[in-house]
């Protein structure tokens, strides 16, 4: 098990990643650029690593570029509806979390819907209250629409996610 896939190197990593993309936004891409590279030249399958991260991340990212579109989200200096990269990125960030700190977690899909809506809400809400993102609907309306959406994507994830780590086991069998 490489460095990258330690509990606690992945909680705090994230944690300060999150801040960074946050409160710092595009000019944060250097250093979350930077994690990023570090978490896969640490971890013990890097390979199957970056393709999970690049498939969660775009997904991600298309979620929240549709919901831009559709006029829930609007960030500042993002022109025409399209999210700012560092969101991706930090969809990229979140996506190492899901071996890691998730796999762990009950494969109870309510649980996992419970913890999606609450995680999901408040980290939005919370980038909202910093200034990252702005909710043009009321806060509990946004904060409402936002726990469905996670409440179905952390499953989702975490399934995929799990499949993925089989299939790769699987090829790599020897």
């Amino acid at each position: 098990m490489g460095i990258s896939e330690k509990l606690w190197v992945n909680l705090l990593g994230f944690e300060i990643y999150w801040w960074l993309a946050i409160v710092y936004g595009q000019r944060a891409l250097p250093a979350l650029f930077i994690m990023l590279m570090l978490h896969f030249y640490y971890h013990s399958t890097p390979k199957a690593e970056f393709i999970k991260v690049l498939l969660i991340a775009a997904i991600g990212f298309e979620v929240d570029t549709l919901l831009t579109y559709l006029g829930w989200f609007e960030f500042p200096n993002s022109p025409n509806a399209i999210p700012p990269f560092w969101l991706f990125m930090l969809w990229a960030g979140f996506a190492t979390m899901l071996t890691t700190c998730f796999c762990k977690f009950p494969q109870s899909t309510w649980l996992q819907a419970l913890l999606g809506a609450a995680g999901g809400a408040a980290s939005y809400l919370g980038a909202a209250a910093l200034g990252a993102v702005q909710l043009p609907h009321s806060v509990f309306i946004s904060g409402v629409v936002i726990a469905i959406i996670w409440a179905l994507l952390l499953p989702i994830f975490l399934g995929l996610v799990r499949s993925l780590r089989r299939s790769y086991h699987e090829k790599h069998m020897v």
